[in-house]
């Protein structure tokens, strides 16, 4: 599952981050790596951007990013 797939009330684990070293730098930065915990805050009304909550902020993603981000959902581990 990736992580654009993620539902309203929903928190998943992050499995694997399918991007470019330079993009991962950048989210690890904000909170965004294998085995953090992350939820749906908010969806554009276009579905993009989507807000995220990760590691006690709230960070932005593009669609394309958060589809490169495979997650496992919390309940399910």
């Amino acid at each position: 599952m990736t992580l654009d797939e993620l539902g309203a009330n929903q928190r998943a684990i992050i499995c694997d981050i399918h991007l470019k070293e330079m993009d991962r730098q950048r989210l690890f930065h904000l909170g965004v790596y294998i085995g953090a915990i992350i939820s749906l805050q908010a969806k554009a009304p276009l579905q993009d951007p989507i807000i995220y909550f990760v590691c006690g902020s709230a960070i932005v993603l593009r669609r394309q990013e958060a589809k490169a981000i495979m997650i496992t959902l919390e309940d399910s581990i």
